[in-house]
Protein backbone atom coordinates (compact mmCIF):
# COMPACT_ATOMS: atom_id res chain seq x y z
CA UNK A 1 0.00 0.00 0.00
CA UNK A 2 2.90 2.40 1.17
CA UNK A 3 4.71 1.72 -2.78
CA UNK A 4 0.94 2.82 -4.37
CA UNK A 5 0.60 5.90 -1.76
CA UNK A 6 3.77 7.78 -2.48
CA UNK A 7 2.80 6.42 -6.67
CA UNK A 8 -0.13 8.25 -6.40
CA UNK A 9 0.87 11.54 -4.34
CA UNK A 10 4.36 12.17 -6.16
CA UNK A 11 2.79 14.30 -9.46
CA UNK A 12 0.49 16.04 -7.15
CA UNK A 13 2.98 16.79 -3.90
CA UNK A 14 6.68 16.60 -5.35
CA UNK A 15 8.84 13.70 -4.74
CA UNK A 16 9.88 15.56 -1.48
CA UNK A 17 6.16 14.81 0.29
CA UNK A 18 4.90 12.04 -1.22
CA UNK A 19 7.05 9.80 0.72
CA UNK A 20 5.50 11.46 3.91
CA UNK A 21 2.26 11.27 1.95
CA UNK A 22 2.82 7.41 0.96
CA UNK A 23 3.46 6.82 4.67
CA UNK A 24 0.89 8.38 6.63
CA UNK A 25 -1.91 6.57 3.99
CA UNK A 26 -0.34 3.12 3.92
CA UNK A 27 -1.73 1.89 7.91
CA UNK A 28 -4.37 -1.09 8.64
CA UNK A 29 -7.62 -0.25 7.46
CA UNK A 30 -6.42 2.07 3.98
CA UNK A 31 -7.54 0.07 0.83
CA UNK A 32 -6.40 0.66 -2.67
CA UNK A 33 -9.10 -0.20 -5.01
CA UNK A 34 -8.63 -0.73 -8.91
CA UNK A 35 -11.62 -0.29 -11.72
CA UNK A 36 -11.97 -0.54 -15.14
CA UNK A 37 -14.24 2.03 -16.35
CA UNK A 38 -17.16 0.50 -18.35
CA UNK A 39 -19.71 3.36 -19.42
CA UNK A 40 -19.08 7.09 -18.55
CA UNK A 41 -22.66 9.28 -18.62
CA UNK A 42 -22.33 12.92 -18.43
CA UNK A 43 -25.12 15.73 -17.98
CA UNK A 44 -24.70 19.13 -18.94
CA UNK A 45 -26.72 22.23 -17.46
CA UNK A 46 -27.84 20.69 -13.96
CA UNK A 47 -26.46 23.75 -11.96
CA UNK A 48 -29.23 25.26 -14.07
Amino acid sequence: MRRWATRIAEPYMGPELAETYGARNAVPGELLVRLTVEKVVGYTGISD
